[in-house]
C-alpha cells in the first residue's frame, strides 16, 4: 500500500488495524509442540499455581502495560488478573499438560528446568513471529511508498537494488528463525525420555547442552516478581527468568549466544550477595516490561520513582547495556532488609552503602525528546538488520 497520500492519523489507524488483525489470527493458532495439529489454548509461560499466585494481591499482579496515548504508546501501570498474566496461545490441552510437574511442584529436576526454558522460549518465539509479521506488512507498505515517490523523481533509479543490495543481505538477521531453531533444540532434549540425567535433582550450577548454556540459582528469599524476558544482542539471545516461591526464588539465565558471550565472571560477581542479586533482577526488569510484580511493592513507591522506572523501561534498548546495574531501587523493603543485615555484620563497605542508599533518590535523566530520538534511531538500526520482507 502506498502511504504517501495518507495523513498521520490515517497511517496510525492503518498500522493499528494491522496489529489487531494479526492478534485476531493468533487466537486460532496451532499447538507449538513439535508437529502437533491441534488448536492451541491459552497457556501460561509462567505457572499460575506455583509462581504467580505467590506475588498476587487479591488474585492480581502488577505490570507495565503498553497503551496508546495520543501519538505514541506509553507504559501504564495496571493490576492484571493472574488468569491473564503471562498467557499466550502456546499449546493444545494435551501438550500443555507436559508442564504439570512445574505447576504442581516447581522446579525439582533438570527436566523441569528444561521444560521451563522451553516454555519461556516458546512464549518469545510466538510473540516475535507475530511482531515480525506486523513489521513485514509495515516494511512492504514503506517500500511501496518509496518506490512510488522515487519513480516520480528519478524513473531510472532501481529502489530494490539499492535498498536490498549486498550489504542488506550480509547484515540482516532473522530473529524468528533463530528462535524456531532454539525451540526445536529444546523439544528434542525434552522428548529424550531415555536420558536419565534429566531426572537428576537440580543444583545451583551451569548446565551445558551443546553450545547453549543455562545458569541456575536458587535464592533462599522470596523476591516478589516474575520475570520472563528476552534480550536480543548482536551475538544472539539471552533469556532471564525469575520464579518466586513462598520461601525462595529460582533464577534462570539461558545463554543462547553460542559461546559468543561468556557469563561466568559476571554471574559470579552479580550473585555474590543478596544486594547484588536484587540489583541484577532489577536490571533485568528495566530491560523489558514483560514482568509481573506484587502490586503492593510498586504502588508504595512515589509517583516520581514509578515515572522514572516507566520511562527507563521505555528507553532501555538504546540506553542500557546487558546486565548493567540499575541506579533506582524497585525492591525498597528487600534492599533495606539486607542493608540492615550487612551493616550489623559490618561487611558492607562505606562506598557500597552510600551507593545503595542513593538508589532511593530520584536520578537525573536526559531530556525526553532526546531520549525519544535515540530510541527511534535504535529501532531503525535494528529493523535494518532484520529481514521482515515477504516479497
Amino acid at each position: 500500500m502506498n502511504l504517501a497520500g495518507m495523513s498521520e492519523q490515517e497511517k496510525r489507524e492503518h498500522f493499528e488495524k494491522l496489529g489487531q488483525d494479526f492478534y485476531k489470527k493468533q487466537k486460532s493458532s496451532m499447538c507449538m509442540f513439535c508437529d502437533c495439529k491441534h488448536r492451541a489454548i491459552g497457556s501460561h509461560s509462567i505457572s499460575k499455581k506455583y509462581y504467580l499466585k505467590n506475588i498476587a494481591d487479591n488474585g492480581e499482579v502488577g505490570a507495565f502495560v503498553p497503551k496508546r496515548d495520543k501519538d505514541s504508546k506509553e507504559l501504564i501501570w495496571e493490576r492484571v488478573g493472574i488468569n491473564r498474566a503471562s498467557v499466550f496461545m502456546g499449546y493444545c490441552k494435551e501438550h500443555d499438560n507436559i508442564f504439570n510437574s512445574i505447576d504442581v511442584n516447581g522446579i525439582i529436576t533438570i527436566r523441569d528446568l528444561l521444560l521451563q526454558c522451553y516454555r519461556s522460549i516458546c512464549f518469545w518465539f510466538k510473540n516475535t513471529e507475530l511482531a515480525a509479521r506486523i513489521l513485514g506488512e509495515i516494511q512492504d507498505d514503506t517500500d511501496d511508498t518509496m518506490r512510488s515517490i522515487i519513480k516520480q523523481v528519478i524513473p531510472s533509479f532501481n529502489y530494490d537494488e539499492f535498498r536490498f543490495g549486498e550489504d542488506y543481505h550480509k547484515n540482516k538477521r532473522n530473529d524468528v528463525s533463530f528462535l524456531k531453531e532454539l525451540k526445536t533444540f529444546f523439544e528434542n532434549i525434552i522428548k529424550d525420555d531415555d536420558n536419565i540425567l534429566l531426572d537428576k535433582r537440580i543444583i545451583n550450577s551451569f548446565y551445558i547442552f551443546e553450545d547453549i548454556e543455562i545458569m541456575y540459582l536458587r535464592v533462599e528469599e522470596k523476591i516478589p516478581v516474575v520475570v520472563n524476558s528476552m534480550n536480543t544482542v548482536h551475538q544472539g539471545n539471552v533469556f532471564h527468568i525469575v520464579l518466586p516461591n513462598e520461601n525462595y526464588t529460582d533464577l534462570i539465565v539461558i545463554n543462547a549466544t553460542h559461546n559468543k558471550i561468556k557469563f561466568e565472571e559476571a554471574w559470579e560477581a552479580r550473585t555474590q550477595n543478596m544486594l547484588n542479586i536484587i540489583s541484577l533482577i532489577e536490571s533485568w526488569m528495566i530491560g523489558e516490561e514483560t514482568w509481573y510484580a506484587d502490586p503492593n511493592v510498586i504502588e508504595k513507591l512515589s509517583d516520581q520513582r514509578i515515572s522514572v522506572i516507566r520511562e527507563d523501561i521505555r528507553y532501555s534498548q538504546c540506553e542500557r547495556q546487558l546486565w548493567q546495574p540499575y541506579d533506582v531501587s524497585i525492591f525498597d523493603d528487600l534492599r533495606k532488609k539486607y542493608l540492615d543485615i550487612y551493616n550489623k555484620l559490618h561487611i558492607l563497605p562505606y562506598d557500597r552503602e552510600k551507593e545503595e542508599y542513593k538508589r532511593f533518590e530520584i536520578p537525573k535523566r536526559n531530556d525526553r525528546n532526546q531520549r525519544e530520538k535515540n530510541m527511534n534511531d535504535a529501532i531503525v538500526r535494528q529493523q535494518m538488520n532484520n529481514t521482515y520482507r515477504k516479497k
